[in-house]
Formats: C-alpha cells, sequence, structure tokens
C-alpha cells in the first residue's frame, strides 16, 4: 500500500513536470540502473503488465528518451536504453 502511495505521488509530480506517465517513469527507472534491457525483462523487474510496458515504451521512444537497438545476440529482441 505504501508503495503504491509513494508510486502515484512520484507519478503527479512527472505528470506535471515531464509529461510521464506511472510506467513510462517506471520504465525509466529501471533503464537508468540497468540498461541495455528487453521490454520482456523490464516486465519480470517490476513485475507490470506486459501491455503497460509495451505501451510506455513506445511513447519513451516516441518522445526520445529511450533507445532501441537490435540485440547483436539475438536479432528478434530490441534492446532498450
Amino acid at each position: 500500500m505504501l508503495s503504491n502511495q509513494v508510486s502515484r505521488a512520484v507519478a503527479r509530480i512527472y505528470a506535471r513536470r515531464f509529461r510521464l506517465k506511472l510506467p513510462e517513469w517506471r520504465v525509466l527507472a529501471i533503464l537508468g540502473v540497468h540498461s541495455d534491457l528487453t521490454a520482456s525483462q523490464i516486465c519480470e523487474i517490476t513485475a507490470m503488465d506486459k501491455v503497460a510496458i509495451s505501451r510506455a515504451v513506445t511513447r519513451l521512444i516516441a518522445m526520445g528518451r529511450v533507445a532501441s537497438a537490435i540485440d547483436p545476440a539475438d536479432a528478434r529482441r530490441a534492446l532498450l536504453s
């Protein structure tokens, strides 16, 4: 409960200052600590819904806040940073 309250409070601030929704700032927070992750790995770390992560990643890429590159080890995957 406390975690959700803190997340909502931070989300309001980030929404006003940076036009970021809760899933988006969570993705940025994870990528700030762990670079070059796939969306699936972010889902595992955050325990968030795949659809929410996918939408957040798509919006962050469109905003120029996240970069996506093909994984050299597996061309089927995109690495986010």
